[in-house]
């Protein structure tokens, strides 16, 4: 089944065929480390990982997670939202901290 995926920027559905979907993730072991914790009936949420969009560009997703059983295959499917400017914000309240002396 092939990669497919909405932009909400440009609300329009995207399909990647063929591609392979550990391209979009910075660290290859998190790939991995989400599909180890996936099980019928479990539903992974609230992992932050460094991704990468379609034209190359990194972010930071908020990944929902889980397996679906459909007859004989399984798929997995999933919302991921870009939580890029949250991380920046945060990184830079501690940058603030930091400098004004306070842990």
């Amino acid at each position: 089944m092939p990669l497919s995926y909405a932009s909400w920027a440009t609300g329009h559905a995207t399909r990647c065929s063929p591609c392979n979907a550990k391209e979009f993730y910075q660290d290859a072991t998190d790939r991995d480390r989400l599909l180890q914790l996936l099980r019928p009936g479990v539903v992974v949420t609230n992992e932050e990982l460094q991704l990468r969009r379609a034209d190359g560009i990194p972010l930071w997703g908020l990944v929902h997670l889980r397996e679906v059983a459909d007859g004989s295959s399984t798929y997995l499917e999933g919302i991921i939202i870009d939580i890029t400017d949250r991380k920046i914000a945060e990184l830079a309240g501690r940058v603030e901290l930091h400098e004004a002396g306070r842990p």
